[in-house]
């Protein structure tokens, strides 16, 4: 039997979790429209992102050297967030709620997709600006989309049963299953 712990603090469901800092941090997205740091030894709460949102978060992303989080919600606002200070970064409002996002492992750009309009947005981090739009690329509600390692290429997913990879170069999805 594996030894595990059980973190609780949370006053709603937990949507997403992701391992942080390499595994001695644990970042969750809640329900409860907050987001929390926790110390994956002691199961204490480092940080809590009370009320980043004003609904639901369904998911979070945390960038590979750890100083980022990137939160998405119902309210239809992207955040990213500094985890030392705690500080706003950068907000984005889309027309729809969104469902998923990631952020590059270089914490360059950032991903967003939405249910609604299913539409995937990607977002430069240094000058805050949207570099690319794909409206309607997949027939059902975004649900997923990740970077690829060297943040060349994004794969998405969809209600509609299909998931594509897109090539950030050309713009233009290399596969679609």
């Amino acid at each position: 039997q594996l030894p595990f712990k059980v973190l609780r603090g949370h006053a709603g469901g937990i949507n997403c979790c992701h391992f942080g800092f390499g595994d001695s941090r644990a970042v969750t997205c809640s329900e409860d429209r907050t987001a929390k740091i926790w110390d994956t030894e002691t199961g204490r709460i480092l940080k809590s992102f009370d009320d980043a949102h004003q609904n639901n978060i369904p998911e979070c992303s945390v960038n590979s050297t750890g100083g980022r989080l990137l939160t998405v919600s119902w309210d239809k606002a992207m955040k990213l967030w500094d985890l030392e200070t705690g500080k706003l970064l950068m907000c984005e409002t889309h027309a729809w709620p969104l469902t998923c996002c990631d952020a590059s492992r270089d914490g360059r750009l950032l991903a967003t997709g939405t249910a609604m309009d299913r539409s995937l947005r990607l977002w430069d981090v240094n000058s805050g600006s949207l570099v690319v739009q794909r409206n309607d690329h997949h027939e059902g509600a975004l649900t997923g989309c990740r970077f690829d390692c060297g943040a060349q290429r994004v794969v998405t997913s969809s209600c509609d049963r299909s998931f594509k990879v897109w090539d950030l170069a050309t713009r233009v999805a290399t596969l679609s299953v």
